[in-house]
């Protein structure tokens, strides 16, 4: 590297901040949930979650893979939900939240993997990424 020269940092946008910080608040409040019911499962998971969007954070190309593959399981959950009746009542309340929701998660695999997301996590060199080469 030449000396003086400026490396610039990867910095993530601000819908992005949120929604990390969301993710990582959402694995702590799981792991505290779990400890007070006394759910191992729960805290494990919890604590996975934790760790995925810590490491997503950090810019580790595993956790853009991890949190994908969670979005598309939420997916897949909220539809095998409402179409196989797992005990909830369906009516019109019950379809628009999953409206929604699924609305939501599809917006959020949208984001993850716009160009300029995945460029973080790559590395690239794109416009406003903010990411060294190399």
């Amino acid at each position: 590297m030449v000396a003086g020269a400026a490396v610039e940092e990867r910095k993530w946008p601000v819908p992005a901040q949120i929604i990390l910080a969301l993710g990582c608040l959402a694995g702590v409040g799981g792991v505290v949930g779990g400890l007070l019911r006394g759910s191992i499962p729960g805290v494990l998971v919890s604590l996975a979650l934790f760790i995925i969007y810590w490491g997503a954070y950090m810019f580790q190309r595993w956790a853009w893979r991890a949190i994908s593959i969670l979005i598309v399981i939420n997916i897949a959950g909220m539809l095998a939900g409402l179409l196989f009746d797992s005990g909830m009542s369906v009516n019109i309340v019950t379809v628009g939240v999953v409206v929604i929701a699924l609305a939501v998660n599809a917006l959020l695999l949208w984001y993850f993997n716009s160009r300029g997301i995945r460029a973080l996590f790559e590395c690239q060199k794109l416009p406003d990424t903010g990411c060294a080469e190399g």
